[in-house]
């Protein structure tokens, strides 16, 4: 009677971890009808920010606001602009850059909330070149070219207006770039003084004298290219990947570091992160494709997400990961040879499959309790 328990015990648990398990994407193009272009750069609150290129705006690029479909898309670019890219969005707020007229033809950091209207350029006095690249909802982060110094670029951190903006570069640090902000904390890369041909990978928790350097041993380059907060993403090489780059992990500390690269991948970066999952991409070395990718903390444990798209898209990448789950990112369409914003959507959980892993999880755990120890 001990070994039906016991058995019980085992189906119980492998029918509630199946039904609990991994979930199966949907995945939406959502390029909008005429564009032969666009990305989907972030996503949150169950919209998606990047941009659109095509047939409607010539060679120009708009920045673009989805709401997890190709028929709701919304054009952010603004009166008196050329072009626009949306970078990051976050509680109600989008960012980005853009250049035409209205900033006498210098690429301006964008924060947009849902429309053209009310759009606000953050450039701010003493920077010829700005772009914002990511937002938490209440700051933004990004970089600036210095004015009358071409090429040296400082991270910024804004909360809402031009006159907020505040220079992060440390001290001992010729230049640095901001990529990603959550919960004010900012995350990039800066060149230091000692190293001035190598970036090293940057996470500030306040002004710039908070910089901490996540560069690691044995690493030549490293970038930090998003955070949730409690955990960081990028990449790097040096002697430690054999001159390739890796995605990289890290807990706020150079030492925390994990090399996120999968057997089989010759190289891959990570972009995204959002509750304990990281999104990126990486290039298969038996074909050189670039494939779209999904971990969960460690270089065994991921999802190749190439594999939920349809056969006429024959390379991707995961830019972003929102904290349910859903991931937007681009795949090339092998039809017109252009990428396509996408995005891979978590489906809502049935009510079947809720049954079933409460019936699961019920047997497991009335099978255990029945079972005596042995």
């Amino acid at each position: 009677m001990a070994g039906v328990r016991f058995w019980w015990a085992v189906i119980g648990a492998l029918i509630g971890r199946q039904a609990l398990a991994s979930p199966m994407y949907t995945v939406i193009d959502l390029q909008p009808a005429g564009y032969t272009k666009s990305d989907a750069v972030g996503i949150s609150g169950g919209q998606q920010i990047g941009y659109v290129s095509g047939a409607p705006i010539g060679g120009q690029f708009h920045a673009a606001l989805w709401s997890g479909s190709p028929a709701n898309f919304v054009d952010l670019n603004p009166s008196g602009f050329i072009s626009t890219f949306g970078h990051g969005i976050a509680g109600g707020q989008e960012v980005g850059n853009g250049f035409g007229p209205a900033t006498g033809g210098d690429t301006h950091a964008l924060l947009w909330f849902g429309s053209t209207a009310g759009v606000i350029d953050l450039a701010p006095p003493g920077f010829a070149l700005t772009t914002a690249n990511g937002t938490d909802g209440a700051n933004q982060a990004g970089y600036g070219e210095l004015a009358g110094a071409p090429g040296v670029d400082h991270a910024l951190k804004w909360s809402g207006t031009s006159a907020s903006a505040v220079d992060l570069n440390p001290s001992g640090y010729t230049m640095s770039r901001a990529s990603a902000i959550a919960n004010g904390q900012v995350v990039g890369l800066g060149y230091p003084e000692s190293d001035v041909a190598h970036a090293h990978a940057l996470i500030w928790t306040g002004g710039g004298n908070t910089a901490t350097d996540l560069n690691p041993i044995a690493f030549d380059f490293s970038q930090a290219k998003g955070t949730d907060g409690p955990q960081q993403v990028g990449g790097g090489y040096g002697a430690a990947t054999n001159g390739h780059d890796h995605a990289l992990l890290w807990s706020g500390t150079a030492a925390s570091f994990i090399d996120l690269n999968p057997l089989g991948f010759q190289s891959s970066d990570a972009v995204g992160v959002s509750n304990g999952q990281q999104v990126g991409e990486g290039v298969l070395t038996s074909t050189g494709k670039q494939h779209a990718l999904l971990w969960y903390g460690g270089a065994d444990d991921y999802i190749d997400l190439q594999s939920y798209l349809p056969s006429y898209f024959t390379e991707s990448a995961a830019l972003f990961v929102d904290g349910q789950g859903n991931i937007s990112g681009h795949a090339l369409d092998m039809l017109d040879g252009q990428n396509h914003a996408v995005v891979w959507l978590v489906p809502e959980p049935s009510l079947a499959n809720f049954v079933v892993a409460l019936m699961g999880l019920w047997f497991c755990r009335r099978s255990i309790r029945r079972t005596p120890f042995t």
